[in-house]
């Protein structure tokens, strides 16, 4: 795959995961999780996460919203749900092809 470049149309042909914004239904399972045990086994406060998981699966349709982000990431969205995430250039390159 050549270059990565904002707006460019990707279509997977691999699974791969991305981490995106935790959502509320996502924080609401996380304290259900950890209703009552809010201390860890170190006897330090579990503090709450600020990201989770997006599996991207084969198929999908996704738009590069930043080519270049810190330490090799690339933002995209997935314009069927609106879904903005971070995901690993060099695997996104491996993984997915751009559609020209």
């Amino acid at each position: 795959m050549s270059s990565l470049k904002k707006g460019d149309v990707l279509v997977v042909r691999h699974p791969f995961d991305g981490l995106r914004p935790i959502t509320e239904r996502g924080m609401e399972s996380w304290r259900e999780l950890y209703a009552g045990d809010m201390i860890d086994d170190g006897g330090e406060p579990r503090l709450p996460p600020k990201t989770e998981w997006y599996d991207v699966l084969p198929g999908m349709r996704l738009i590069v919203t930043r080519a270049r982000v810190h330490r090799g990431n690339v933002e995209m969205v997935n314009p069927e749900d609106g879904t903005q995430f971070l995901s690993r250039r060099s695997e996104v390159e491996m993984k997915a092809e751009v559609l020209r």
